[in-house]
């Protein structure tokens, strides 16, 4: 590819070195690609070139005279402005202990000369992507971070309210005996309200220290399979699209906990507005079924599927609906580590004035839940052990992000269980669509 003039540049490149045939071949080849390219011959020059502007990856040579490639790493790696801009070797040292130094001093590739171009171009268009995702998570962070502050500041103020009030309610108490029942009544609200305010805050907590690990998990796991496929490790082309469909499955996990989290703040904002159509309640719940099916055979998990008599219309989000059944079954999945999953439909007349409902019961043999720990599931960040560390993976939105696209959709979801190692029962309803209500079996038929 040849790059335009006067097109925006792909990124900017620093290539220090301190022979001019390789600055000459690598500054052409990465130019023809599109990308800027700034030429340093040595440590001190480099330097004072990233001090000018920054760039978005170097390339730099090991062996040169007045300071070494592992020198001028250092004092980046030790500057705030450079620590995070990645750093790829170039040296004709081929020994594990240079290769394990370069890495030791912050390292981001270690490419062997002589050179070969191909390799350099896909290390140099990984380590771009590896960077650009990293400013991407860096962000979202970022701002997960400011909501979180700008909640606590809003916390902060209320509890000093609360305080205000408290404190008028005591001395009007004093004055007005008459009205002392109803002052106390008050006060016993309010603290009832720190107490969940509280509450709120240590789960919330908990959701921070374990964003950072939820997101890193798949990122780490994306990154290790790349290095393993530009190492060279795999032998054949179909041990390479292994690695990469690892990837592949590691990046559309860590896009999944990111959208779900912006998902739930959408829907809390009120900023979604979901259009309903007739939908097939069985196709859809199909689609669903079969997203879990992996991880149902790797735990050797059976699924009993609902008998079907009619096709049953619903009215519905048919990508909406998906997601909320794939969000109970993956909960279904994650806690059971035997038995069978249990999915039945019903299908409930109308009464009044409400339209017919269609009933998804959905059952596990899993862990369970504690009554009193029940109703906080649909909250968000409302974990089910309530314990410190969880023992399964799960960001706590599922069930809460379930509830708000069901509500958007003029449906309920409602959750039961005995107690721990008892199972979970999940009930799901949604309206029919009044095209098909006319023609759908009554409850009382029995349809599973």
């Amino acid at each position: 590819m040849t790059a335009d003039l006067h097109s925006t540049p792909l990124a900017r490149i620093l290539l220090v070195d301190d022979t001019p045939a390789n600055l000459y071949l690598l500054s052409t080849i990465l130019v023809k690609q599109g990308y800027e390219v700034r030429q340093a011959t040595s440590g001190k020059m480099a330097l004072e070139s990233v001090r000018t502007m920054l760039p978005d990856l170097i390339l730099l040579d090991i062996m040169m005279p007045d300071m070494s490639g592992y020198e001028v790493c250092r004092h980046l790696k030790a500057d705030d402005l450079t620590y995070d801009i990645p750093v790829v070797f170039l040296s004709a040292l081929d020994d594990s202990k240079n290769k394990v130094l370069a890495f030791d001093v912050g390292g981001a590739d270690y490419i062997t000369k002589p050179v070969q171009i191909p390799e350099v171009l896909v290390r140099v268009s990984t380590q771009l992507t590896m960077r650009q995702q990293q400013k991407q998570l860096q962000a979202q962070n970022a701002k997960l971070q400011q909501e979180i502050h700008d909640r606590l500041q809003a916390q902060t103020s209320l509890q000093a309210l609360n305080q205000e009030l408290e404190t008028r309610v005591h001395t009007r108490t004093a004055e007005l005996e008459s009205t002392n029942s109803q002052l106390m009544q008050l006060q016993n609200e309010l603290h009832r309200a720190l107490k969940r305010e509280k509450e709120l805050n240590q789960l919330k907590d908990e959701f921070l220290n374990n964003v950072s690990h939820e997101l890193r998990t798949p990122l780490n796991g994306l990154i290790g399979f790349l290095r393993l496929v530009l190492d060279g490790f795999c032998e054949t082309r179909q041990e390479e699209m292994d690695m990469l469909r690892q990837v592949d499955a590691s990046a559309m996990c860590l896009l999944e906990k990111i959208n779900d989290m912006l998902d739930l703040a959408s829907l809390k904002r009120g900023d979604v507005y979901l259009e309903t159509y007739p939908v097939d309640l069985y196709s859809c719940l199909d689609a669903a079924i079969a997203t879990q099916i992996p991880q149902m055979e790797d735990k050797g998990l059976q699924v009993d599927r609902p008998k079907r008599k009619l096709p049953i219309i619903v009215q519905a989000h048919p990508e909406k609906l998906q997601h909320v059944f794939r969000h109970v079954l993956n909960n279904a999945v994650k806690f059971s580590e035997e038995g069978t999953i249990s999915i039945s439909v019903q299908v409930k007349p109308s009464e009044s004035d409400n339209a017919p409902q269609a009933l998804i019961v959905i059952r596990d043999s899993g862990i369970g839940i504690d009554p009193d720990r029940q109703n906080r599931l649909f909250q968000p960040f409302g974990w089910g052990d309530g314990s410190k560390t969880r023992p399964r993976d799960g960001n706590g939105l599922g069930l809460a992000i379930a509830q708000n696209l069901l509500e958007l959709m003029g449906g309920r979801i409602s959750l039961w269980s005995a107690g721990k190692n008892q199972g979970t029962t999940v009930t799901i309803s949604i309206p029919i669509s009044s095209s098909s209500s006319s023609s759908l079996p009554r409850l009382d038929e029995g349809l599973q």
